[in-house]
């Protein structure tokens, strides 16, 4: 898959072959290709272009653990091209999601012994996919390129359904219930929450239990050494 020279399949690395096993539409490569540079080129994006698909660079096929699914990247600098992770390089200040994040990390499952890496990168290196199911968003406009980027998710977790087995998904966002259906739960485990932007609305805690819920799943399957240090 190579979208008109704009998307390299070189940096997706084990991902890209994954991915033309399941037939990416040409028409659909050609249309995006041609949607994302107008629209980087006269509006604010975000990520930035090179950002994409940074999740799946930094996460190859063949370590996937864990799939964390959100809805679409931050409207702002902060986006980074992984979910709810922070551009620590840009000053800027850390989104109320992730602090959300943070905090229910800290209280539920490091018993207060705990240092975000506000990139998540640390994440990725153990085999979390951090996807938007939305690769773009425009400035302060959430949900702007949903529909866009459908096809291709779509497909990636076709492709992670068909050619994986024991991997586990959670999805945060009750947007994300069409990609749900399409996972093999015979194969995979699915687990869903609430966003941390519906706690932030009702000024509550983010309480989500699934941190613990995946590492319990990991150490029953593979032993404890192998559980994600969240």
């Amino acid at each position: 898959m190579k979208i008109n020279n704009f998307i390299n399949t070189e940096e997706m690395g084990d991902w890209a072959e994954k991915l033309s096993l399941v037939s990416i539409r040409e028409n659909w490569c050609r249309n995006m290709s041609t949607f994302l540079q107008k629209r980087y080129a006269f509006y604010h994006v975000y990520p930035e272009k090179q950002n994409i698909f940074k999740a799946f660079k930094l996460t190859q096929f063949k370590d996937l653990k864990v799939v964390i699914i959100n809805q679409h990247p931050y409207t702002d600098e902060r986006a980074t091209g992984l979910a709810f992770a922070n551009n620590e390089s840009k000053n800027s200040d850390i989104s109320p999601s992730l602090r959300k994040i943070e905090k229910c990390i800290e209280s539920k499952v490091k018993d207060g012994l705990y240092f975000m890496d506000y990139d998540l990168e640390n994440w990725t290196k153990q085999g979390v996919l951090l996807m938007n199911a939305a690769l773009t968003v425009e400035k302060d406009k959430p949900n702007s390129h949903n529909t866009y980027w459908n096809h291709f998710t779509e497909k990636v977790i076709e492709t992670i359904n068909v050619y994986h087995s024991g991997i586990i998904f959670l999805f945060i966002g009750r947007g994300l219930a069409p990609y749900v259906k399409t996972i093999d739960t015979n194969r995979h485990y699915v687990l869903k929450y609430e966003k941390p932007a519906t706690a932030i609305i009702k000024n509550k805690d983010w309480n989500c239990p699934h941190f613990n819920t995946i590492n319990k799943i990991i150490e029953e399957n593979n032993g404890k050494e192998f559980k994600i240090n969240w």
